[in-house]
């Protein structure tokens, strides 16, 4: 699973934007625990996050920077140290206990013009006899104010209910070759009122819309990371003209 997992990110995030370029570059780091006594790895701790370079071509880096520091709980020292106290805990109930725990943490730009970027955070724990544990995330944010983008800035107004019914198109085709089943709920996706909703979490790769599910949240835990992938082009009717940010060269 974890394997699966990796190439998801990889295929999820273009290679341009995971190696950076040259208004940001990568911070990348692995922390490790061991035991006192026998030197065995207990928890590794990798995270990867962007840091933008002050630069005149429209980026407000440092509120950028400081928007991601604050969204994503970038403190990495102090979340090791919580890690380590947690598996400290673990130890005292089962002194025997000595698996290793693995922790990634990846916030990735992967989406960038000249008027905005997409930001995506998927953080991936693995711990023997522990289900493991995934948690997705996304920030829109307009590059010269660092404000976060909502739904009402890429879409016109009165146009959801037109991107609910294309996404669910999307949707059918992708999970139930393109026939709606007669219940959602009793196939395990738990949507309100047993009808498809749109997720919380909208990113772009400038190609097409990506609309994410928390895995657990509305999906079934044995489809991973739920995710719909539509068109930019069919969605264009739809796009707010007076930002049009994902349009922007």
């Amino acid at each position: 699973m974890r394997f699966v997992l990796l190439l998801l990110i990889l295929s999820v995030v273009p290679l341009s934007a995971q190696k950076g370029n040259e208004l940001f570059s990568y911070k990348t780091d692995s922390l490790i625990y061991s035991d006192e006594n026998t030197g065995k790895m207990l928890i590794k701790f990798r995270y990867q996050y962007p840091f933008f370079s002050i630069n005149p071509f429209g980026i407000n880096a440092r509120a950028i920077n400081n928007l991601i520091f604050d969204s994503f709980d970038l403190d990495m020292q102090y979340k090791f140290e919580s890690m380590i106290e947690a598996y400290k805990r673990t130890r005292k109930i089962d002194p025997s206990y000595s698996e290793l725990w693995s922790i990634e943490e990846y916030i990735l730009v992967t989406f960038l013009n000249s008027r905005m970027m997409g930001i995506d955070r998927l953080y991936l724990s693995f711990l023997k006899g522990v289900m493991p544990v995934i948690v997705i995330s996304s920030l829109n944010i307009e590059n010269n104010t660092a404000r976060v983008l909502q739904f009402d800035d890429f879409f016109a107004q009165g146009s959801k209910d037109s991107i609910i019914a294309i996404a669910e198109r999307c949707f059918l085709k992708k999970y139930f070759d393109g026939k709606a089943p007669a219940s959602y709920k009793s196939n395990g996706f738990m949507f309100d009122h047993d009808k498809f909703i749109l997720p919380d979490i909208i990113s772009t790769d400038g190609k097409s819309f990506i609309f994410r599910y928390q895995p657990e949240e509305y999906t079934p835990a044995e489809y991973g990371i739920v995710e719909i992938r539509v068109p930019l082009s069919d969605l264009e009717p739809y796009i707010n003209r007076t930002n049009d940010l994902i349009l922007t060269d």
